[in-house]
């Protein structure tokens, strides 16, 4: 008896280290798995941008930029995809899987228990956990923040106000707004100031 209670807890312990690789997975690089038309690639290292090519290594803190009617799409190690649209400055930074979006539209997809993503487009940032979701930012730096589908909110913080957006919500922040609007799409409560 006393046994078979060591081996249960054994075989729970090797369990969560089998596990813990996934959480552990930090976002040092991604594939280009696609690209379509006018996609660049600037490292950071003063050679400026250049153009990117499919199986491509995109590197943290690399800046990939995307042209009209142009797209790529970058798989990560965790199994993590990011599709990043037309007129797109994007880039991310490994330990605490922050992507930065200066500029356009990315559609990010991260696997249950791969630790999400925290999106910062300039002051406003949405903090999400195994979902996939949309973030967007205009030429008048107009913010949206779209929760698609996932179990858990979207944290979305514009000037020192947190809202939380459910699968099928979405938030709005203006240029010049601290805070935001929440929309829901799925029939809920409508339109809601942020905070």
């Amino acid at each position: 008896m006393y046994l078979d209670k060591i081996n249960l807890h054994l075989l729970f312990f090797c369990g969560l280290l089998g596990t813990a690789p996934l959480w552990a997975v930090e976002l040092k690089e991604a594939e280009i798995t696609a690209l379509k038309n006018i996609v660049e690639h600037d490292t950071g290292e003063g050679k400026g941008a250049a153009p990117a090519h499919a199986s491509e290594k995109i590197f943290e803190k690399s800046k990939l930029s995307t042209a009209a009617a142009s797209m790529a799409e970058l798989t990560f190690a965790d199994s993590s995809i990011t599709r990043v649209g037309a007129n797109t400055s994007f880039s991310f930074q490994s330990k605490e899987r922050l992507v930065k979006l200066d500029k356009g539209t990315v559609l990010i997809n991260t696997p249950p228990g791969a630790g999400g993503a925290t999106v910062d487009c300039g002051g406003v940032t949405a903090a999400v956990t195994g979902t996939t979701f949309m973030a967007s930012v205009d030429g008048n730096g107009n913010k949206m923040f779209v929760l698609l589908e996932g179990t858990e909110g979207m944290r979305v913080t514009a000037g020192g106000k947190t809202t939380i957006v459910r699968p099928g919500q979405a938030a709005s922040v203006g240029g010049g707004e601290g805070g935001g609007k929440k929309e829901d799409s799925g029939g809920g409560s409508g339109e809601k100031k942020a905070g």
